[in-house]
């Protein structure tokens, strides 16, 4: 198919921002993941190096503000023996990032939760500001369908 050439030329215009940065940001957000969500031990003390206190999440439809967000990491964290950040997808331009990724846990009764989550972020003084995304339960029981926002 041919499209225009002004839609051929926006589609193949050069990132905002360099490779470096690129990678930059994706550590980044690993090590939100590896520090914050799989790290059970992960306290407000953890939490508030990566998310400021004017941070808000939507996730299927229900908003979180920062202390909002820190109940849901106590409350998932309380019923979760182990948890696995596997990024299947990760878009970086300039301050924004975007992800699918899975989340492989185990409740610590020994059930086991998959969670598809397409998420959006945005990132200002080093630091998350807004979380948007989308949680999709692959594998667990019906209570365990609000685990991304569960507070």
């Amino acid at each position: 198919m041919d499209y225009p050439s002004n839609i051929q030329q926006e589609w193949s215009m050069p990132s905002n921002i360099n490779e470096y940065e690129k990678e930059k940001m994706k550590n980044f957000i690993k090590l939100v993941f590896k520090d914050v969500i799989e790290n059970i031990e992960a306290n407000e003390a953890i939490i508030s190096q990566y998310f400021s206190p004017n941070y808000i999440q939507h996730v299927n439809g229900t908003v979180l503000n920062y202390d909002d967000f820190v109940q849901h990491m106590k409350a998932q964290k309380s019923i979760l023996k182990s948890i696995k950040i596997v990024i299947d997808h990760c878009v970086v331009d300039k301050n924004m990032i975007a992800t699918v990724h899975q989340a492989h846990a185990y409740k610590k009764d020994g059930t086991e939760i998959i969670a598809k989550v397409i998420a959006y972020f945005e990132i200002e003084d080093g630091k998350i500001v807004l979380c948007d995304e989308l949680t999709q339960l692959i594998r667990g029981n019906k209570e365990d369908e609000n685990i991304g926002s569960r507070k």
